[in-house]
């Protein structure tokens, strides 16, 4: 177990260091039909992607990382396990590797050793770079196949990182291979530049999905966001604030507390960390509050900027079940952009 820890510290390690490639959004697909019984699906949905993995492989959920890994059964005695990065950054792929290279190499130096860099293509024709390489870290010896792949909007990419113990060998890397030629996108919102809405007064972008409009009847700060699907609808309104220079966790708290104070029935349900993919760093907020007889389900997103400014995303569903849009509500909020 103290091989497997070493190993996730360094998988995170990369993945802080990272930036991101530039693309265009890539239209949904589907895996084939070519699946055996020997074979599933994973699915990561806060990130928007699956891949076809083993069905002895298992998701792993572990906190110190943003989305699910997925972990191999023990083989030889060594453990193969896969994390996942989606990054943002002004650089092409080939920029942003040349950069990461050079940062792993002078960081490590004798202990990091590159075997091998090559082009590398998805069975969807999604085209990235492949990169293998060596590096000892806490008196551990460790191999990463890193598979490196443009992001589904402009100036984003993913890493797929597949790591063991470097006695291990190549002996993972053929199903490291098979898995990574199976990614895709699976976002099902059409983040299309034509459908990006932005807001001159406010300062802001976002993009949304083609079938949501704007309320365009009322003046800034009221204009609303309308989303409909089948199975309920989302409000969203923007506000715009100043921090007066208290720290962001400071003004959630103080909403917090004016909600305890304003509604009978107040309930705390989640409140989380929130990073854009321009890697802005917010906070999220679900919330439930009794109005009129009626538990209303709200989630906040706060997201400082610069002057002191704070943007601040409302949002009201009515769905079923009373979660269904906070997937969709995420990669909304996760495209916001400051204009300056």
């Amino acid at each position: 177990m103290k091989k497997i820890n070493l190993l996730l510290v360094f998988v995170l390690t990369i993945f802080s260091c990272a930036s991101e490639p530039n693309t265009g959004y890539r239209n949904n697909v589907t895996h084939n039909n070519n699946i055996t019984n020997r074979e599933k699906i994973f699915n990561e949905e806060t990130g928007g992607f699956s891949l076809v993995i083993p069905r002895s492989w298992q998701e792993v959920d572990l906190p110190v990382f943003r989305y699910k890994s997925i972990a191999g059964p023990i083989e030889r005695g060594f453990t193969p396990l896969i994390n996942f990065s989606i990054d943002t950054h002004n650089d092409t792929l080939k920029e942003m590797l040349d950069r990461l290279l050079i940062s792993w190499s002078n960081t490590h130096g004798n202990n990091f050793n590159l075997l091998q860099r090559s082009d590398f293509i998805t069975q969807n024709d999604l085209t990235g770079e492949k990169i293998i390489i060596n590096i000892s870290m806490y008196g551990e010896q460790m191999r990463q196949v890193i598979y490196c792949l443009p992001g589904r909007r402009q100036n984003t990419s993913i890493l797929i990182a597949g790591g063991t113990q470097i006695e291990a060998g190549d002996i993972f890397d053929e199903i490291f291979d098979r898995i990574a030629k199976t990614f895709q996108w699976t976002d099902h919102i059409l983040l299309l530049e034509e459908g990006r809405f932005i807001e001159e007064s406010m300062g802001f972008s976002i993009l949304l999905p083609e079938t949501w409009e704007v309320d365009d009847e009322m003046d800034p700060p009221n204009k609303i966001i309308i989303g409909l699907e089948e199975n309920g609808h989302v409000l969203i309104r923007f506000l715009m604030g100043n921090s007066n220079n208290y720290p962001l966790s400071f003004l959630v708290n103080y909403m917090i507390d004016s909600f305890k104070n304003t509604y009978e029935l107040f309930e705390l349900v989640q409140r989380n960390n929130f990073i854009t993919s321009s890697n802005i760093r917010g906070e999220r907020l679900l919330i439930n509050v009794l109005i009129n007889n009626m538990v209303h389900r709200q989630v906040f997103y706060f997201i400082p900027g610069s002057n002191n400014r704070v943007f601040t995303a409302f949002c009201v569903t009515s769905a079923e079940p009373d979660n269904a849009f906070d997937e969709t509500l995420n990669r909304v909020m996760e495209t916001f952009e400051w204009i300056e």
